[in-house]
């Protein structure tokens, strides 16, 4: 088979370099996902499904099958996209505790999604609900902080801030002599030591298996023979050639983990102009419950919440997205001499020149606009979202940016000449894929023994052995609360309540945590 990627196309906003960047990596990627896309629809045919199939995109909006195979390079963030949806989905159930006689419920309004899995942790800031969806992102920086360091991707994505620490992430030393953890990553083949696959790098999760964090039998549950003692061999390893004891080489496997993740999301809050220690931390992937506690409280930040299946978080993601897809080009237009209607005018060509779109703008989907705007001769825009479609102005766009060139600089230059350059428009239909307002788990609350046998475990925090109590999560219900120094486990993941934190079952089986401020 021949595979075909025009870069126009793949990248329509014009910028020569990005676009055989784009290019480059969609024609790269294209054959592998119709391999996978092929393979995954005889298995789905083979089960007698015969529904529609779709794929996340990097921008949060599922796309079909077809459309998604023409273009690997959208789905790059699929993962993380679906995690923040679930993290979303998951903060508006949350109700949380009100005084007496108060009006209405509340509910997680400002939240850091924080998604950990085993290669990589992801941070996302949503406020009032909403996240950001930017029009671009970098793959593979150099550095890890360092904008303009890799390579420019011209997609739509959620805003999110990813860096290299996850369960399978790989236990080195750096030139200075000290513990650095990933961005390297054992994967899930070989895996962690502790797998017993062949693997024997310390990794995050044999430090957490080292330290009692993680238990052989909750592992079985999940169908992994985890074996302790190869953990603690891999960690005894890199404690040798650093000159300590495995528990402090363990303890400082996850002290730099957390330190690193809660680092990245200060920047990115940096980057944002937010205040993170007014968000609430909702945790999703297999790893992030063991984490999240402690992240927390070295930001500030007063409220976790745990849903329930976090380990799958991103999975029921999926489920709660909004079917849709991203139409973009270049058309740069003096301000000035903007006909009355163009606007409108362009974006109807757009979706007219695009099958899928014009069946969504047909079925009464939503259709968001957002300019790429600059003054005349700067060489880069910002994003001005459009309210209006059908009644804009010159006038009112013009306002618009230079509302948006101030949050953004601090100063605008009224007498400039003002364009637009790139157009980005947005159609997706008006209801989520599944309505799981009233989902709930089959296996919520139908344990009989809400606590299992204590557990040792060397605390992070004091450096100390001691005992934790350890709750089944199934048999945990509406109303129960755990107070810190525990353990609370599920087939797909293991909560870490610190005993600086308190946690409270909600009627959704969340658990929602107040951590107590350092004094």
């Amino acid at each position: 088979d021949a595979y075909v990627s025009c870069s126009a196309a793949v990248a329509p906003p014009q910028r020569e370099s990005e676009r055989w960047t784009n290019c480059t990596i969609n024609a790269y990627t294209m054959p592998l996902l119709a391999d996978y896309v092929a393979r995954l629809r005889q298995a789905l045919a083979a089960a007698g499904f015969a529904g529609r199939s779709l794929m996340m995109t990097s921008s949060g909006l599922p796309m079909e099958f077809d459309r998604c195979v023409g273009y690997p390079i959208r789905m790059i963030e699929s993962g993380p996209a679906a995690g923040v949806l679930a993290a979303q989905e998951i903060a508006g159930r949350i109700d949380l505790p009100q005084p007496a006689g108060a009006a209405a419920s509340a509910h997680l309004s400002n939240v850091l999604a924080f998604d950990m899995g085993g290669t990589t942790a992801k941070g996302a800031f949503l406020s009032q609900g909403a996240f950001h969806v930017q029009r671009s992102l970098e793959v593979a920086r150099v550095g890890t902080f360092q904008a303009g360091s890799g390579l420019p991707l011209m997609i739509p994505a959620i805003d999110l801030i990813e860096i290299g620490a996850g369960g399978g992430s790989i236990a080195t030393i750096d030139e200075r002599g000290t513990i650095a953890v990933g961005p390297s990553s054992a994967g899930a083949d070989p895996g962690p030591a502790c797998y017993g696959r062949g693997g024997t790098a310390a990794t995050l999760t044999d430090a957490n298996v080292a330290l009692g964090y993680l238990s052989e039998e909750n592992f079985a549950n999940s169908g992994i023979a985890v074996q302790r003692s190869r953990a603690e061999a891999a960690i005894q390893s890199l404690a040798d050639r650093l000159g300590t004891s495995l528990e402090r080489a363990a303890r400082g496997i996850r002290e730099t983990v957390n330190e690193n993740v809660a680092r990245a999301f200060r920047v990115h809050a940096g980057e944002l102009g937010i205040d993170y220690r007014r968000y609430a931390l909702v945790c999703t992937g297999g790893s992030a419950p063991l984490h999240a506690a402690e992240i927390a409280r070295t930001l500030s930040i007063k409220t976790v919440a745990f849903p329930f299946g976090a380990g799958v978080s991103s999975a029921f993601g999926l489920f709660v997205g909004r079917e849709g897809l991203t139409l973009q080009k270049t058309n740069a237009l003096p301000l000035d001499t903007l006909p009355e209607g163009r606007v409108g005018a362009e974006v109807r060509a757009l979706i007219e020149g695009d099958a899928n779109a014009r069946a969504l703008a047909a079925a009464g989907a939503d259709v968001v606009l957002t300019l790429g705007m600059r003054y005349v001769g700067q060489g880069y825009e910002i994003d001005v979202g459009i309210d209006d479609i059908a009644t804009c102005s010159a006038a009112s766009i013009r306002e618009a940016f230079h509302r948006a060139y101030r949050a953004v600089f601090g100063v605008i230059f009224p007498d400039y000449v003002i364009e637009i350059f790139n157009w980005t428009v947005q159609i997706m239909v008006r209801d989520k894929l599944c309505d799981l307002s009233r989902f709930r788990y089959a296996n919520a609350g139908t344990g009989t023994r809400k606590t299992k046998a204590p557990r040792r475990v060397l605390d992070t925090g004091t450096g100390e052995a001691a005992e934790l109590a350890v709750y089944d999560r199934y048999a945990l219900r509406p109303g129960d609360t755990i107070e810190g120094g525990a353990l609370i486990e599920e087939n797909d993941t293991t909560i870490y309540l610190p005993r600086f934190a308190r946690g409270t079952v909600t009627e959704s089986f969340d658990i929602v945590a107040d951590i107590q401020s350092r004094r």
